[in-house]
């Protein structure tokens, strides 16, 4: 395992969490905006984006979806339901133009928006088990197994992760940002939790080939925010009270830059007609942008959920009660490290439930012996080894379930940075 040096680990965070209250952008900046769904990135930056482009700054926007998985949005719409294939990718196409239509409005050209057209809905279960030797992932209800838009960056592309994490380093070392907006590894929406790791394991394999690059992750889906729903333009955009200790940023909007906002948002019809006033909820007084700092482990140190006990990572969790009956969770564990395929190296899917352990790497069954669950009370321990992660430098870890005394910044998607 790698030994990190104070000027590296103040590097890292500088990536994950940039310093300053206010964002500012000059003409030399060259501004990515990466969004999970077609909206998205109006939803989340418009604000940004808007004072990026009137400062004379480069805007690039990609979007890692069509959004082709929202039924029900799309029912409202077209007022008839929309669940074949066809129909659905038609949609797709709908949304992609809606998006050139609203990012022309921000004054961004057509030829500065990309598409990389995989499964929404179906990212995530890509990332944590797609890659290598496995049969691509078949879409929910698209049913494709490929991209299916002939103007997609990787038209025809298999739904794999080597598919997806090319795309996105070719368009970071094609574009060469200063700065990036990206969905936030907190939200609800799964396709916004794996946009963000694959960049983050993008950016680890182009350490050292880019320059520096500032990261904000913007914030959509989280229950019951923002409150109250609807256009209110004299009122600030508040940190959910359940995500506030993550490092956030606020951005503050001019009158203009929310009227831009509102302008960009509203060309979304096919997603406002679902619910009229929620997309319009964000266009508020400032923007919000915020990531978790890594966990480091090792040399004692320890976060309550994750420690490292010489060479294996221990998860403890707290469960609601000592009951076996209600006992389920689920633990994934990415290992990343620097020089090694990302896809070679294992992704664990460790479950608890009544029967006990269950395990997988990617969607292969693990008979890992060495895997180990210990119970103390209400409390479990998984005791994982570091050769079963692959000797990683780096873990990409979730955990969720019914727990006790356990945040939702604890059960949310984690970098471990491991001495």
């Amino acid at each position: 395992m790698k030994k990190l040096c104070i000027p590296a680990v103040l590097a890292a965070l500088a990536l994950v969490s940039p310093v300053g209250a206010e964002i500012a952008f000059n003409a030399s900046d060259r501004v990515l905006v990466l969004a999970p769904h077609p909206d998205d990135e109006a939803i989340g930056a418009a604000g940004a984006i808007k004072r990026a482009v009137d400062a004379g700054a480069s805007v690039n926007v990609v979007c890692l979806t069509n959004g082709d998985n929202n039924e029900i949005a799309f029912l409202v719409y077209k007022k008839h339901p929309v669940l074949s294939s066809k129909g659905l990718i038609r949609m797709g196409e709908a949304r992609r133009r809606e998006t050139i239509a609203a990012m022309d409005s921000m004054g961004i050209a057509e030829n500065n928006i990309s598409f990389l057209g995989y499964p929404d809905f179906g990212t995530l279960a890509i990332f944590t088990g797609y890659w290598g030797d496995t049969k691509p992932y078949e879409a929910m209800l698209t049913k494709q197994k490929k991209v299916p838009y002939p103007e997609a960056v990787s038209f025809g592309a298999p739904y794999v992760g080597e598919s997806i994490l090319k795309d996105i380093k070719q368009v970071l070392t094609g574009y060469k940002p200063t700065v990036i907006f990206v969905s936030n590894p907190a939200d609800s929406n799964s396709d916004h939790k794996a946009l963000y790791l694959f960049l983050r394991v993008a950016l680890w394999d182009l350490e050292g080939s880019m320059g520096p690059v500032k990261v904000y992750p913007y914030i959509v889906h989280v229950s019951g925010w923002p409150a109250p729903k609807g256009y209110h333009p004299a009122m600030d955009l508040k940190a959910p009270a359940e995500l506030r200790s993550l490092s956030w940023e606020t951005v503050g909007l001019s009158g203009t830059e929310i009227d831009s906002k509102h302008t960009a948002i509203s060309k979304y019809r096919s997603q406002i007609e679902y619910d009229p006033p929620y997309l319009f909820s964000f266009a508020r007084k400032n923007e919000l942008f915020g990531d978790y700092l890594p966990l480091y482990l090792g040399s004692g140190l320890s976060n309550g959920l994750y420690r490292l006990a010489g060479d294996r990572l221990l998860i403890t969790i707290q469960q609601a009660s000592g009951d076996d009956k209600d006992r389920d969770f689920t633990v994934y564990l990415a290992g990343y490290r620097k020089g090694e395929d990302f896809s070679r190296m294992p992704k664990l899917h460790i479950r608890i439930d009544q029967d006990g352990l269950h395990c997988r790497d990617k969607y292969c069954r693990l008979y890992a012996k060495d895997i180990s669950l210990t119970e103390s009370g209400r409390s479990l321990t998984i005791s994982v080894p570091l050769s079963t992660l692959g000797f990683p430098d780096r873990v990409l870890a979730h955990v969720s379930g019914r727990t006790e005394k356990m945040a939702a910044d604890d059960t949310n998607w984690r970098v471990l940075e491991l001495e």
